[in-house]
């Protein structure tokens, strides 16, 4: 069995994000070693899969919000401010990401060492951790850090939505019944009737694929319908437009699906999948309703065999504690908690990320999470701009794997309005005026910026961040050179 000081569980956006975050952060001495094995599978990450069908796909923020705090903007791969970027332009800045880790590594660290592989469990063995694989072979490490995203995505079956009929078993790998990764990640078959079911982004997602494949028909039904989507769905982002259009086209639905029956006689994709709503649906889903195909986007499974919560062994689930936020990179001392990891209480595992926000599937996390009705992940998203806000979504990993692990941006010239947290704008403005501006305004300053980029869809721009610095240096008597400001060229100021 190969021996590690530290194992990274993960190869995607949440890994790559602590490994950089940990590498430049307060607490590189607790998050850094020598010898470091990353176990992951990259090329099965959702952004990878979607560019693979489609490069031109576009996710649902601008570059600003989804660039990694830290990682110097490429100009090649910013639009204007409120332009979504490309999937593939992600996957590059994941790929620039990956190679500043390397690099950055290689001046004073041993390389990192890389499987292709699950990770299939996680067994605390005394002051160590005993991990396996999907590809043989044991390894064991002092810290292990759990950054392999929420888990693999739920299916109707594991939510035990029965499938009744003689032809049920030709339905799987047919293309009539999937989830909305594998629809999004390629060309369907066009003119077709289609249920999208589920509320997430990813299920907005699958509706726009939808009507960019020339379906006839689609229904969106979700458990909480609108209210779901008009949360979950990030309404702000490139989703705003396709929740308009089903909203005002009447194809939203308050559902629940209680059962699909494969019709006998029917060939795939000619309306053979029929499904029957539960009772409580709106009166036009009373009978049942024949589709050509079924999507679904119903979360992520945490607790599933390969998923975060599903390879902590033995008593590791009851072992998982919150950690909590105490530098007030999201709120005033006064104000509630924020939680930035989970781990182990009795050992050196850290859970990282978006498994963070699920509680591990783990009941007694997921309480603590909800204390007195209010998430305690839900403060990071209160300092962001709207579309920095989606549950799980990549701005709100990076900001709470930067308060874990102390990272604070610090380069004047690449700073990043953004997505600086309170500290780091405070800290940038202390940098660059020093004594011209007096702690106690610095502290109004932040305030103020904080709330205008709050009010805004996707952030403000360099040039209103000058404009907004202009009110404020008026209004607090500041005598300051405003071509000082920290920032950088962040693409057309409209487009």
């Amino acid at each position: 069995m190969a021996s590690w000081d530290q194992i990274v569980v993960g190869a995607g956006t949440s890994a790559l994000t602590f490994m950089h975050a940990a590498f430049h952060g307060s607490q590189k001495a607790k998050f850094v070693h020598n010898e470091t094995l990353v176990i992951g599978k990259g090329g099965g990450q959702l952004w990878a899969k979607v560019a693979r069908y489609s490069g031109d796909h576009r996710m649902g923020q601008p570059e600003h919000l989804l660039r990694p705090s830290g990682l110097p903007p490429d100009p090649k791969l910013q639009g204007g401010h409120k332009q979504f970027i490309k999937t593939s332009d992600y996957n590059e800045m994941l790929d620039q990401l990956h190679d500043k880790i390397i690099t950055d590594r290689a001046e004073e660290r041993p390389p990192l060492f890389m499987l292709e592989a699950n990770v299939t469990g996680i067994y605390p063995e005394g002051a160590w951790y005993r991990v396996t694989t999907d590809v043989g072979g044991e390894h064991s490490a002092k810290q292990v850090i759990v950054a392999g995203g929420a888990g693999k995505g739920q299916t109707l079956a594991s939510l035990k939505v029965p499938m009744e009929g003689d032809d049920k078993d030709s339905v799987a790998g047919s293309g009539e019944y999937l989830d909305s990764v594998d629809y999004m990640a390629a060309a369907q078959p066009r003119g077709l009737k289609v249920l999208v079911y589920g509320g997430s982004a990813s299920s907005s997602w699958a509706v726009a694929h939808a009507f960019a494949m020339g379906a006839t028909h689609v229904l969106w039904g979700c458990r909480r319908g609108l209210a779901q989507i008009t949360t979950e769905g990030n309404p702000v982002g490139r989703n705003s437009a396709v929740i308009e259009k089903a909203k005002t086209s009447g194809m939203i639905y308050t559902c629940e699906i209680e059962k699909i029956t494969v019709l006998d006689g029917k060939k795939p994709f000619e309306g053979r999948l029929r499904v029957k709503f539960k009772g409580g649906a709106t009166p036009e889903l009373k009978d049942p309703i024949d589709f050509d195909q079924i999507v679904y986007s119903v979360g992520a499974d945490p607790i599933e065999e390969l998923g975060p919560g599903g390879i902590l062994k033995g008593d590791l689930p009851d072992r998982m504690t919150p950690v909590w936020d105490n530098n007030y990179r999201f709120a005033q001392p006064s104000e509630r908690k924020v939680i930035t990891a989970l781990r182990d209480g009795q050992g050196d595992l850290w859970v990282v990320g978006a498994a963070v926000f699920r509680g591990l599937g783990i009941q007694k996390i997921k309480d603590k999470l909800n204390e007195g009705g209010t998430n305690f992940y839900a403060k990071v998203g209160e300092v962001l701009c709207a579309g920095g806000r989606p549950p799980e979504g990549i701005a709100i990993i990076d900001a709470t794997v930067n308060a874990l692990t102390g990272f604070r941006q610090t380069d004047v010239n690449n700073f990043n309005w953004n997505k600086a947290n309170r500290r780091d704008i405070f800290q940038v403005l202390a940098k660059v005026y020093q004594v011209d501006i007096p702690l106690s305004v610095r502290e109004k300053l932040v305030d103020d910026i904080i709330d205008a980029r709050t009010k805004t869809d996707f952030g403000i721009s360099q040039l209103q961040v000058e404009q907004l610095m202009g009110v404020l240096k008026k209004k607090y008597k500041l005598d300051i050179d405003l071509g000082k400001l920290p920032g950088v060229y962040q693409g057309p100021e409209d487009d």
